[in-house]
């Protein structure tokens, strides 16, 4: 079994063609956080594709990388990652079924690509008392008992109720001959970690050699979350950061 925050920030490396592809910046799950799915990567190269993926199961976790076999299955579009992923959980905030804030989610212990806890300030939850979530929040059942949530039902239509007939009316639209298209610039980045400034620290945060890139204790700004972002260690910054 592994942690989620020893995947996060790993460089990712492929075995055939001995290439560095990028950093290991995000990770998805399915709808129902059972399983991890997709990891995303980051790249400082300029040329590299914006967003690029790695399916969970076709990457190993080592010490000191990521590993696939080859670049090949890196894939630069997924259609169906926003609608039928889960984002990663943590630093979200976590309450139970009576409105308690149990803290933020610190980690995610995986096997395999099964998720088996949630951590949360330190404290493991099972996979199967995480009840629902949001982009906000993560509610859990701890009560030791079953737990269904209610969902909302969907208004009857009475019988006998008027229907309306919408007639859809087609539209011609000429184009011109010769379209120009600029590309937006690329940004480099998915967010600019604002949200980091004024935190603390609560461990060192290292480098790929080990060498000490923001020491425990210090006040994160502007400066520092630059020189995480050179390091590749911008998500190690987030996930240690208080």
């Amino acid at each position: 079994m592994y942690r989620v925050s020893e995947l996060l920030s790993k460089p990712l490396i492929t075995l055939s063609d001995a290439k560095f592809a990028g950093t290991v910046c995000n990770i998805f799950f399915d709808k129902n956080f059972r399983r991890g799915r997709y990891v995303e990567l980051f790249s400082e190269d300029e040329n590299a594709p914006e967003q690029r993926y790695v399916a969970l199961d076709r990457l190993r976790l080592g010490a000191d990388a990521a590993v696939v076999s080859h670049e090949g299955l890196i894939r630069s579009l997924i259609d169906d990652l926003r609608s039928e992923a889960a984002p990663n959980p943590i630093n979200r905030a976590a309450y139970n079924l009576d409105g308690k804030n149990l803290g933020r989610v610190t980690d995610v212990i995986l096997d395999g690509v099964a998720v088996r806890q949630f951590e949360i300030e330190g404290k493991a939850y099972e996979s199967d008392t995480m009840v629902s979530y949001s982009d906000k929040i993560l509610i859990f059942n701890d009560t030791g008992k079953p737990f269904r949530p209610v969902r909302p039902r969907k208004p009857r239509i009475p019988e006998g109720a008027e229907q309306i007939t919408v007639t859809a009316t087609a539209t011609t639209v000429e184009l011109p001959e010769k379209l120009t298209v600029t590309a937006a610039p690329r940004t480099g980045e998915r967010s600019d970690y604002k949200f980091l400034l004024g935190k603390k620290t609560v461990k060192h945060i290292l480098s790929h050699e080990g060498n000490v890139i923001v020491p425990e204790g210090s006040v994160v700004t502007a400066e520092l979350i630059d020189k995480a972002r050179a390091a590749g260690k911008l998500v190690q910054l987030a996930l240690n950061s208080l």
